[in-house]
């Protein structure tokens, strides 16, 4: 007869910062809409620039919920490989947070602010995903 290992591998703080930060990027993609939009109607906005700019923050939205996903079932069933498909999607995460600070069209000062704490949500998972996908990979199952 087979025992399993009784040991919780899992990540509790890295579950919570995966909570927080869905909501923050359902906000943050509801905020950026608004935003187009005043900036649609307040500056000049070349016709070209609009469809590019809507573009990359659905794209981000995408990769953010799929990385989020990824690492949150991976947390929850402490499975290794959804974990590094999670860390593979990070530097595309922090890439788009780059773009909507420094390269876009027109960056305001709420911009820079609500991209930082993209950026710090970020910066805080990943040393929690590095060490939950080190357990992961060692766990002896028995």
């Amino acid at each position: 007869m087979q025992s399993q290992r009784t040991t919780i591998l899992s990540s509790l703080p890295l579950q919570i910062l995966i909570y927080f930060e869905n909501w923050f990027v359902l906000g943050y993609t509801f905020f950026n809409a608004c935003a187009f939009v005043y900036k649609g109607s307040s500056y000049y906005y070349p016709k070209y620039m609009w469809p590019i700019e809507v573009f990359t923050l659905l794209a981000f939205a995408a990769v953010q919920w799929a990385r989020l996903f990824l690492a949150s079932k991976s947390n929850k069933t402490e499975m290794l490989r959804p974990m590094i498909w999670s860390l593979l999607l990070t530097p595309c995460a922090v890439t788009a947070y780059w773009y909507f600070i420094y390269a876009q069209l027109y960056v305001l000062r709420v911009d820079v602010i609500v991209n930082a704490i993209g950026i710090v949500f970020v910066g805080l998972e990943l040393p929690f995903q590095l060490v939950a996908a080190f357990h992961f990979s060692t766990a002896i199952y028995i």
